[in-house]
């Protein structure tokens, strides 16, 4: 027997889901072959209904379909062709999935909007030139469904590091004393807001 996660939203919830996190979609990208922009639906469905590898996935939206044109969650607000719909589809949960990453890069060659240097490679200085390169560059994404992201330690922290294992061998944020992977919550399910997340902590 499979799952079936069921998402209630609305369309006000979608308008300004993402907003703390408009500043991160800002940051310049990296170099990267063929910068494509994120395609969105014209419509999202009051209730949709997704397969995935272990059952259903439903999202359920009370006040009616959400129309795309001139919602901010679906538009270009930054210079990475990303929108908040990038990291929060319906067929995935309003999140990111390992699978739909992979089907993702397939169906690119790895320049979707998901993969950029900025956070969706395991370094913000990887090698991206070519097709084999960004295979590489991209699996914590198309293996694990994860983003990276450097933060710096908190000054009223509880805990000490006393140990780093970094595989990926990306020490740009060495003075950052932080390096966290997460996966895209569920943004419209949390009221309208986007909280910071330190997930790798």
């Amino acid at each position: 027997m499979g799952k079936l996660l069921l998402t209630a939203l609305s369309g006000a919830v979608l308008t300004g889901a993402c907003a703390p996190n408009v500043a991160d979609l800002k940051l310049q990208p990296g170099p990267h072959p063929q910068p494509r922009v994120q395609a969105a639906p014209r419509v999202i469905p009051e209730f949709g209904v997704d397969q995935d590898d272990s059952g259903r996935i439903a999202t359920y939206q009370p006040s009616g379909i959400t129309r795309a044109g001139g919602n901010p969650f679906f538009q270009n607000i930054g210079t990475n062709g990303r929108t908040c719909f990038t990291c929060h589809q319906p067929q995935d949960g309003w999140t990111i999935s390992a699978a739909s990453a992979q089907a993702r890069f397939d169906g690119s060659a790895g320049t979707d909007p998901l993969f950029r240097l900025v956070d969706g490679a395991t370094c913000p200085t990887a090698d991206v030139s070519t097709l084999q390169a960004r295979q590489h560059a991209y699996q914590l994404a198309t293996g694990r469904g994860l983003i990276r992201i450097g933060l710096p330690l908190p000054a009223t922290r509880q805990f000490e590091v006393s140990s780093v294992a970094d595989p990926y061998n990306c020490t740009t944020n060495r003075p950052r004393a932080s390096r966290a992977t997460k996966r895209a919550v569920s943004c419209p399910c949390t009221a309208g807001r986007c909280p910071r997340q330190i997930s790798g902590f």
